[in-house]
């Protein structure tokens, strides 16, 4: 027997199994990073001479914890600066091979990198109170430096992100730009030249000039100065990097250098460390790691311009505490650093004339071998970046490379 159904009916049942189908998935597009603030400044060269002061350590403990998302609060103004009797804190935080640095001064927060995984870095950033972040920087997209920030983003409100510009394929890379697209928060690719200040804090990015396909070379390097009190951070500036800092005359002098790439010996060159003129250096590396990470060579030349080095293999988390005027150093972990008082070192004249800065030979025509020793060939080349007196023959920035 044949049923007849009639035609509203049959209409229905249509629509009704047609709702009742799965809809096919459509595809997920790869996430990527949208800048919504690009800056682009002249830079004003500037040396700014910094005092020395006192290390102290003592123990910051980094307990386990285990992401989970919350509320965010609402995005706040851009703080006003604060009175100078607020503490500044650079926390190096012990994350294992990779980097993570807490800026802290009032109620201005600013995250380095995230290291490889968030244990670590949120742990942290809860035990300080941490309740939302002024800036986040990427300082480029290795996993060792963003592997914990897509968890740091999905648990805190971020209000501006900075990032090198370079991309990677790697699905840590993806989840953080992710991440990033889903925060909403300004992006920016601040280059060289570009500075900022906030809550007392000028920040003024040395690297990148432009993007050269190296992720490492191609790092955001910046000094943060609070008053008397500079410090040099460097994510994984290669020493290409560092030689096309040299000669644009950017203030490099600081009082505590972040050592490039875990220490490599393919960072931190001669050249470098005599325009930076570390009293205290910190490399923030894994115990046991395979990359051979700190050279000793670096070490080496670190223990040639009388830098006290902090590493977080030994000394755990490190600790810089300021006023802005000097600074104590304090560090958690098995291997503590003895107390170090260090007087503050008389401010250096900037040279005014190519004779201060090379000596008589400037009168006529230098060349390496008026020079002792490669600082006083780099003094001479930085006096005049244009190199009159060709002392620096491949143009790498570095002048008279054969010299001690």
């Amino acid at each position: 027997m044949r049923l007849t159904v009639g035609a509203p009916l049959a209409a229905s049942l249509l629509l009704l199994a047609l709702a009742c189908q799965e809809k096919e998935p459509a595809g997920t597009p790869t996430p990527t990073i949208t800048v919504t603030a690009t800056p682009r400044a002249t830079a004003t060269p500037t040396a700014t001479p910094t005092p020395r002061a006192t290390v102290t350590p003592a123990a910051t403990p980094t307990p386990e914890v285990t992401p989970t998302p919350t509320e965010k609060p609402p995005t706040l103004a851009a703080p006003s600066p604060s009175p100078t009797s607020e503490l500044l804190t650079v926390s190096f935080i012990d994350v294992g091979q990779g980097d993570a640095i807490l800026i802290d001064r009032g109620d201005t927060d600013i995250l380095v990198d995230g290291g490889p995984t968030s244990a670590d870095v949120l742990a942290y950033l809860q035990g300080q109170g941490i309740a939302d972040i002024d800036f986040l920087v990427a300082t480029h997209p290795h996993a060792d430096h963003i592997g914990g920030l897509a968890d740091v983003l999905a648990q805190y409100q971020v209000n501006e992100i900075w990032v090198n510009g370079d991309t990677a394929t790697s699905q840590t890379y993806q989840n953080f730009a992710a991440a990033v697209a889903a925060e909403g928060a300004t992006v920016r690719e601040p280059t060289r030249g570009y500075s900022t200040q906030i809550d007392g804090l000028d920040i003024a990015v040395l690297n990148p000039s432009q993007l050269t396909g190296d992720p490492n070379e191609d790092s955001v390097v910046f000094r943060l100065t609070c008053g008397k009190v500079s410090v040099l951070l460097t994510g994984d500036a290669t020493n290409d990097s560092e030689a096309s800092i040299l000669p644009t005359g950017l203030g490099l002098d600081s009082d505590v250098l972040k050592v490039g790439h875990h220490g490599s010996s393919t960072s931190t060159s001669t050249a470098f460390l005599a325009g930076v003129t570390p009293e205290d250096a910190v490399i923030s590396v894994g115990a046991g790691n395979t990359y051979g990470h700190p050279a000793q060579d670096t070490l080496d030349r670190l223990a040639a311009v009388g830098a006290t080095v902090y590493r977080t293999d030994q000394n755990g988390t490190v600790v810089l505490t300021s006023d802005c005027n000097t600074y104590s150093i304090t560090t958690s972990g098995p291997a503590v650093t003895p107390t170090v008082t260090h007087v503050p070192s008389p401010t250096t004249p900037t040279p005014t004339s190519l004779e201060d800065a090379c000596g008589p030979c400037a009168a006529t025509d230098c060349n390496c071998s008026d020079f002792d020793t490669q600082a006083e060939a780099q003094a001479c080349l930085n006096a005049d970046p244009t190199d009159p007196f060709n002392l620096d023959g491949d143009n790498d920035g570095i002048p008279c490379e054969s010299l001690p």
